[in-house]
């Protein structure tokens, strides 16, 4: 397997995410929803979502942490 298939392989992992603020978790979720990628809710606020997701939230400055508990 070549650096760039590990890389992707990498990037298709899950991450769990929490929104740090009110509006973030509005505008996270808005987001999240509208990405055309799926999108798993937790009961305790978190959301496990993909690298490119995250990098969807950055791109438009929503605040989350990842939370890997």
């Amino acid at each position: 397997m070549t650096t760039d298939s590990s890389d992707y392989l990498e990037r298709l992992k899950p991450v769990r995410i929490r929104f740090e603020t009110k509006k973030d978790r509005i505008d996270g979720f808005y987001a999240l929803m509208t990405s055309g990628k799926p999108v798993h809710g937790l009961d305790n606020g978190q959301y496990i979502v993909s690298h490119s997701q995250c990098e969807l939230l950055n791109s438009r400055n929503i605040k989350y942490k990842i939370d890997n508990k």
